[in-house]
C-alpha cells in the first residue's frame, strides 16, 4: 500500500507544470532578478516600463507578459510588422485584454486598434495598444 501511494505521488509531481506568475513595479526591479537574462521579459523593453507582469510555464517554455510604457522606440527598432495572417494565441493570462484572448489573427487585432509586431531577438511577439500606452508580449519557444 505504501509503495502504491509513493508511486502515485511521484507521478503526480512529474505531470505538474511549473507556472510562475510575477509582477514588478518597474524595469529596474525586474533587472535585479535577471528576468531579461532568464528570457521572461524581452530585452528591448523601454527603460520607463512599469507594471510589468508575466506568467511563464517552464515545462512548455512559454511566457505571456505585459507592461505599461508610452515609449515604443526600442520595440520598433528590434521588431517588425507581422503579416495580416499572423496567428495570435487566442488566450493568455487573466490580465490580457479580452481582445487578445478572443482574436486569432493580426489583421483582426489591427482592426481593433492594435499594432502587432514580431521580434526575432528572443523570439517574442508583441501587441501594442497605443491608446492605453500598454504592451502585451508572448513567446512560445519550441
Amino acid at each position: 500500500m505504501i509503495l502504491v501511494v509513493t508511486i502515485s505521488v511521484l507521478f503526480a509531481a512529474c505531470g505538474r507544470n511549473e507556472i510562475q506568475v510575477r509582477h514588478f513595479d518597474n524595469l529596474e526591479a525586474a533587472k535585479r532578478e535577471q528576468m531579461i537574462e532568464k528570457g521572461w521579459i524581452p530585452p528591448f523593453v523601454a527603460p520607463d516600463a512599469r507594471h510589468i507582469e508575466f506568467e511563464s510555464d517552464l515545462d512548455a517554455a512559454r511566457v505571456y507578459g505585459s507592461y505599461a510604457s508610452g515609449n515604443t522606440t526600442m520595440l520598433r527598432k528590434h521588431c517588425s510588422n507581422t503579416a495580416d495572417s499572423f496567428r495570435v494565441p487566442g488566450y493568455g493570462p487573466k490580465w490580457f485584454q479580452d481582445d487578445l484572448k478572443e482574436t486569432s489573427t493580426a489583421v483582426k487585432l489591427r482592426g481593433k486598434g492594435y499594432e502587432v509586431l514580431c521580434c526575432d531577438e528572443g523570439g517574442f511577439n508583441v501587441v501594442i495598444l497605443s491608446s492605453r500606452q500598454f504592451v502585451y508580449y508572448w513567446s512560445e519557444r519550441k
